[in-house]
């Protein structure tokens, strides 16, 4: 006769095995004291049983539930049942599992790596789709055209693989935008955590949203042709601590040739077209090596972005041909801080302005002071060279005028530097300041004494803080009235 374990709730099947299903339990024999309290018994089901010496036994016998009321060994027989899934989650086990049209306030958990080949529509709120390991929980999708696409609602992804075998497919493709409504109708928010894009071809697409999230994402072996990662007209947009590398056929190692490598740029924000553009980007800690013809991050002319970052990251450059690690227009993209990159330039704004071998007067005795531009030289015919500017950066320059306008909407720090051979005739003295906004900086002069009408030198140096749209030129003043020669000058400025 078989001995059953049995406590209250818990009834034996007599077929000798428990489960949760049926919640029973059987020990055949039970010997002594010490086999009995270092039993363990675990399930199919993961729910786990263990006997210890706390409370009082109960028999039964394989005829059925008939109790014997005796004490066999102070034990407790606890089990421990699995979590079940709540009715808002579905376990993904194979493709049968996840439905077309995504139901709403319904957490998708991806068991395994599954291949599927229809396409995933998350158009209701409160949908999201996650695994528990990326490298073990996902997608490959065998369709064509976009597989997951999202219009005006919330949507989430997290520690998944997703990859697609067919060169006309698309990972994402994710919209919420509408044209003349509050914010353009960005109102949601797509999120991305801890996830890899791998082994596919065009990546996605996301125009619109109040805020795009990508965070600690892997985007490898990339085979795309005509879409990278790319963004329009969101609102905030936000990468941190993500990877874009070998961005070219896996199979292909260890030796790909450049028809294995993707011709799109890997990060890009396309041109507003007849939206906002970009409220806020942030690109910070992320690794990007393009090769061969890719672009780590570009950034199209005709986007705007009120208020962005890009810094700390590293830009690889090796195995560029005409590709690029970044592409952006400083002067144009006025609204970035670029700073603390590998491989790409800070984006402080700086310019050198020069005259050199002038031999025709400026009019100090009609105007005095008076403002170093063509205009202002003895009967306007102008200098003997032009003004020029060898390098600037951030800056708008006036050949006419002589003048550098200030072109980020930062706030910035400047340190400017001024030299020049000045003369004029007879004995005095010739001031040079530097003016912003048409007014002359007290703090700013350079003077040279003049004798018997011989050329001197002078310089100067200031630091001053300015701001988008100052303009600054150079003013001349002599002491006498005379009229005043610049045969050399240089400007050298620089914002710290």
């Amino acid at each position: 006769m078989s001995n059953f374990i049995t406590v209250p709730g818990i009834v034996p099947d007599g077929k000798g095995k428990y489960n949760l299903k049926d919640i029973t339990i059987e020990k055949s024999t039970i010997v002594s004291y010490n086999e009995l309290s270092q039993m363990t018994y675990q399930n199919e089901f993961g729910g786990i049983v263990t006997l210890s010496n706390k409370v009082t036994a109960q028999l039964t016998n394989s005829a059925g539930p008939t109790y014997i009321n005796m004490t066999l060994v102070d034990f407790e027989a606890v089990v421990n049942p699995p979590i079940p899934f709540p009715p808002n989650v579905v376990q993904v086990l194979n493709e049968d599992d996840i439905p077309t049209n995504l139901v709403a306030n319904t957490t998708y958990v991806v068991n395994g790596f599954i291949t599927i080949s229809k396409n995933l529509n998350a158009v209701v709120e409160g949908c999201s789709i996650i695994g528990r390991d990326r490298a073990k929980d996902g997608f490959l999708y065998t369709g064509v055209g976009p597989f997951i696409s999202v219009r005006d609602v919330n949507f989430s992804l997290s520690d998944l693989k997703l990859s697609a075998s067919d060169i006309n497919s698309q990972v994402l493709s994710c919209l919420n935008y509408t044209s003349g409504a509050y914010n353009e109708g960005r109102d949601k928010v797509f999120t991305m955590v801890n996830c890899q894009i791998r082994n596919c071809y065009n990546v996605m697409s996301v125009e619109g949203f109040d805020l795009c999230d990508i965070q600690n994402s892997l985007f490898w072996y990339i085979q795309a042709t005509s879409i990278g990662c790319q963004f329009k007209n969101v609102s905030k947009l936000q990468f941190t601590s993500c990877e874009f590398v070998r961005w070219f056929d896996e199979a292909a190692i260890p030796s790909p040739t450049p028809a294995d490598f993707a011709t799109v740029p890997m990060v890009e924000l396309l041109a507003n077209g007849a939206g906002a553009g970009f409220g806020a980007t942030n690109l910070t800690g992320c690794i990007f090596h393009p090769q061969q013809t890719q672009d780590g991050v570009n950034i199209s002319n005709a986007s705007t972005t009120g208020f962005g970052t890009i810094s700390s990251n590293t830009f690889i450059s090796i195995g560029l041909t005409t590709g690029s690690t970044y592409v952006i227009d400083y002067d144009i993209q006025n609204g970035y801080v670029i700073q603390a990159n590998q491989s790409v330039p800070n984006d402080n704004a700086y310019a050198t302005m020069s005259l050199t071998g002038n031999t025709v007067y400026l009019d100090n005795s009609t105007t005095n002071p008076i403002v170093l531009k063509d205009a202002n030289t003895v009967g306007g015919v102008g200098f003997t060279n032009p003004i020029a500017f060898p390098t600037f950066q951030r800056v708008i320059t006036s050949v006419a005028d002589a003048s550098i306008t200030y072109n980020s909407r930062l706030t910035g720090t400047f340190f400017v530097n001024v030299n020049a051979t000045v003369q004029m005739s007879g004995n005095g003295t010739i001031y040079m300041r530097l003016r912003a906004n048409g007014v002359a900086i007290p703090s700013s002069i350079g003077s040279a004494d003049i004798k018997t009408g011989a050329a001197e030198t002078l310089s100067f140096s200031i630091i001053g803080t300015t701001n988008l749209g100052d303009v600054f030129d150079i003013e001349v003043e002599s002491s006498t009235g005379a009229d005043v020669l610049i045969s050399e000058f240089s400007l050298n400025g620089y914002q710290l």
